[in-house]
């Protein structure tokens, strides 16, 4: 009767059945097609998985002009087929030899070097406190302060010729000053006092345009009325017309024009949809507190997510926060594009936007954003599509550094 070998698969486990006479034997295990070589009983070998040829992949294909592409991977050459490997025998290991004893070393005659080493140490050590203590005993003088005089009032600084910042000299005695007469209280500097009737005013004036019956009344209140008023009609049978209902108006963030002096108040009105708020500007100008309608309505109806979810190969005009990517962003740049995050606002989701490198936008966002602050422009975008089908936001230009409206 023929002897069997029954073992577990070294690959999959499961249980095989062979004959003797195939024991050592390489070939495919029947149920995970693995290549395998069956135990040995005659040698005590088990059963192992023989060798497999690993294979290095493909390079990636390096793609241009495109702002990271993802192009599906070529499929990789065909493998020759393996040679069948012959029976492996295990060749009988030799007897273990008992090990050598190793032939005993004299043992080292200690060298008197270390001691030598001691003694000139203990010696210098000896000497230097013989020589410290041995000396008079020295009292270290007091340093005598300097006289404290009255500090002198500091002159404004002032500009030279160079713009460069020129600081009068204090004299080295304090002057003695005769006291003043009583000076008369100064009359407050003209707008100081009436920043809340001012607030007032433009708040006003956003209520106003918030109740306006429909697109005719509000234009009455906007910025450049004149170029607007045809936006407006057109927007209106797009977007449901009428008041606009809000629960309140948050106090406004100010800022003055450098150039013109005039204010800009930044109002929250909040409403149901937007319970943070909606920023609003309100400017002043030569003929009053205006609205900037356009500002109101991008981010009130969300336009730039409706741009972004929106068809490849249209353009717009928008008012965003940008910032630079994480540093750790695989898709941070490559040759011929930079990327960064745009948003509508700081809480809001955040979109990634290339640029060329080779536009003059690229280079006054990258000097304005190299210590990774967050700046406001105003951006031209462009919703681009690359050969594969894939698209993506292109920042074209910039209109604006920043979100002030700009008078006609």
């Amino acid at each position: 009767m023929a002897e069997y070998i029954q073992f577990p698969c070294p690959a999959c486990s499961a249980v095989l059945r062979i004959p003797l006479e195939m024991a050592a034997t390489a070939g495919p295990c029947p149920m995970c097609q693995e290549e395998i070589i069956a135990p040995d009983p005659e040698h005590g070998t088990p059963a192992t998985q023989a060798f497999v040829p690993v294979l290095s992949p493909p390079p990636k294909q390096i793609v241009r002009h495109e702002p990271f592409l993802e192009e599906p991977t070529p499929p990789p050459a065909p493998l020759e087929e393996a040679a069948p490997v012959p029976p492996v025998r295990e060749v009988p290991a030799a007897p273990i030899q008992p090990p050598q004893e190793a032939p005993s070393t004299p043992a080292r005659t200690r060298s008197a070097a270390p001691l030598l080493l001691l003694g000139g140490i203990l010696t210098t050590a000896f000497g230097f406190a013989l020589g410290f203590f041995g000396r008079p005993y020295l009292t270290p003088s007091l340093a005598i302060s300097p006289p404290i005089h009255q500090p002198t009032p500091a002159k404004h600084a002032r500009l030279d010729n160079n713009n460069a910042m020129v600081q009068a000299t204090p004299p080295l005695e304090p002057k003695i000053q005769p006291t003043p007469a009583e000076t008369p209280p100064q009359p407050m500097p003209p707008g100081i006092d009436d920043k809340p009737k001012i607030t007032a005013e433009a708040e006003a004036t956003l209520k106003a345009f918030l109740t306006a019956p429909d697109w005719a009344a509000r234009s009455a209140y906007v910025i450049n009325a004149s170029k607007v008023r045809s936006r407006m009609e057109a927007y209106s049978h797009q977007v449901p017309d009428g008041p606009i209902h809000y629960q309140s108006i948050s106090s406004p963030q100010s800022e003055v024009n450098p150039d013109t002096g005039n204010t800009l108040f930044i109002f929250q009105v909040v409403t149901d949809q937007f319970p943070a708020g909606i920023p609003t500007p309100v400017m002043e100008t030569p003929t009053g507190w205006l609205v900037d309608w356009e500002t109101f309505v991008e981010l009130r109806d969300s336009l730039f997510q409706k741009f972004v979810n929106g068809p490849a190969g249209q353009q717009g005009t928008f008012h965003l926060l940008l910032e630079p990517v994480p540093p750790d962003d695989e898709q941070r740049e490559n040759e011929y594009f930079a990327a960064y995050i745009v948003r509508t606002r700081l809480n809001g989701p955040g979109e990634k936007a290339f640029v060329k490198k080779d536009s003059a936008a690229y280079s006054q966002i990258k000097n304005s954003t190299a210590s990774g602050v967050i700046i406001s422009p105003t951006l031209v975008m462009a919703k681009q599509s690359t050969d594969g089908g894939k698209s993506f936001l292109e920042i074209l230009s910039i209109l604006s550094n920043d979100w002030w409206p700009k008078l006609d």
